[in-house]
């Protein structure tokens, strides 16, 4: 129910949208629009070799779902569960980000969780990861992973390390490496989005520049 609450006040066309509530039932149901083309994971890895072979629609992937964290950001709001199997595809190929079951909505930009076992690490920003500290920084970081995860079409980040594999990996200054097909300016890109200093990450607004240059 926080979560049809939270969707009910957002309106963006990269957001999915919420039509309705069943409460009816056992449980309540989150009623929202058809994306027809299902999670953005499922859609890279089935369509791999057509989508290799066209990069210019997977930075357009990304473009979307940056403007769609951009208006979360605007609207002071976390989503802290950001990866391709939490954004959809729709009508058109309209990517959305969806799944707001852990958005949080920040007054100073901070949300400190709880320490949790089944947190994703794989997404996960090195402060989320240590300390738990959540902010729209945490997410551009997990934009960076979302963005490494559309340009390998899929493939899981990090492969098979297992979690404190993953921060032995962090700790030691290493970041993922450049996807065989992804330009070098994307690239760029994510590696800003995985700065360790949070301060020295570019916002989602900054971001969106980049991906919708004026002119």
């Amino acid at each position: 129910m926080e979560e049809a609450r939270l969707m009910t006040n957002l309106k963006h066309p990269n957001i999915v949208e919420l039509l309705g509530v069943c409460s009816h039932l056992p449980e309540p149901y989150i009623v929202t629009e058809c994306m027809k083309g299902g999670c953005l994971l499922y859609h890279l890895r089935n369509n791999e070799n057509a989508l290799l072979n066209n990069v210019d629609v997977l930075f357009r992937m990304c473009a979307q779902v940056c403007s769609g964290l951009a208006y979360l950001e605007s609207r002071k709001l976390i989503h802290r569960d950001l990866a391709a199997r939490t954004c959809f595809v729709g009508a058109d190929d309209v990517i959305k980000v969806g799944n707001f079951g852990l958005c949080r909505y920040v007054i100073n930009d901070l949300y400190v969780g709880k320490i949790e076992k089944n947190i994703a690490f794989k997404w996960a920003a090195p402060e989320v990861l240590y300390r738990s500290n959540f902010s729209s920084k945490s997410d551009v970081w997990a934009f960076g992973v979302l963005m490494w995860e559309v340009f390998s079409c899929g493939r899981i980040p990090y492969g098979r390390m297992n979690n404190q594999q993953i921060i032995d990996f962090l700790e030691a200054g290493q970041i993922l490496e450049k996807p065989r097909f992804c330009l070098n300016e994307v690239y760029q890109l994510m590696t800003q989005c995985w700065t360790r200093d949070i301060h020295q990450r570019p916002s989602f607004k900054s971001l969106l520049t980049y991906f919708q240059p004026s002119g």
